[in-house]
């Protein structure tokens, strides 16, 4: 499978289908395999790319610095790399905040923002975050996190069931390329500068979803 050396990292990444360009920016602890449910149907129409970005999946090392700005910054290599000048961009939960940073570096790049359960980064995002990559950091067991992650991916619904909670939960803590913690112990979950800050709010769009919610 590609990949793309960068500073620190080679980043994997996967492309399919033929159709305009349509790169599909992971959330937090998810990687390009995330997009499996959808992604047949996009690639009849789309070419996708989907890269891992660092600190989860195949990206190599496991423990590469992570930040939003820096997975924004790949991203922007990644379409440099594949001659794409302009594309729409889709990103999902935090990967919808790398794709508003990655309209701001690169501005050009960025035809058409899709945020999929996403929005800019306030001090709501932030907090919440910043306490994921905390409890990462303070060893809290991989079931338990993701569920605490999965209050904030699905609907109500989905919480009906406790076997199909602890199910989904039992099968992401398993997943052979989970996300990293960084060098440092750190999730991409956390601040390229300021604490508690995965981007600048200021440096990002909020026209689109102008509460802020990324949940």
């Amino acid at each position: 499978m590609p990949t793309l050396a960068r500073p620190g990292l080679e980043l994997y990444y996967e492309v399919d289908g033929d159709g305009p360009p349509l790169p599909l920016i992971a959330g937090l602890a998810s990687d390009s395999q995330s997009w499996a449910p959808v992604r047949a149907a996009l690639a009849r129409r789309f070419r996708l790319v989907l890269p891992d970005p660092r600190g989860a999946g195949r990206s190599a090392p496991a423990d590469a610095a992570v930040s939003v700005d820096l997975i924004a910054e790949d991203c922007a290599a990644l379409l440099a790399h594949l001659r794409i000048e302009s594309a729409a961009v889709l990103g999902h939960s935090m990967g919808g905040l790398v794709a508003h940073r990655l309209a701001v570096i690169a501005p050009g790049c960025v035809r058409t923002l899709v945020l999929a359960a996403s929005g800019a980064v306030d001090a709501r995002a932030a907090l919440l975050l910043g306490d994921l990559a905390a409890a990462r950091e303070a060893g809290v067991p991989a079931e338990l996190w993701f569920r605490m992650l999965f209050q904030w991916l699905f609907r109500p619904g989905f919480f009906a069931d406790p076997r199909r909670v602890a199910d989904a939960a039992r099968l992401a803590a398993a997943y052979p390329y989970p996300q990293s913690m960084g060098p440092s112990g750190r999730s991409s979950a956390r601040p390229s500068r300021g604490p508690r800050a995965a981007v600048s709010p200021s440096a990002c769009p909020r026209s689109c979803c102008p509460d802020g919610s990324i949940a």
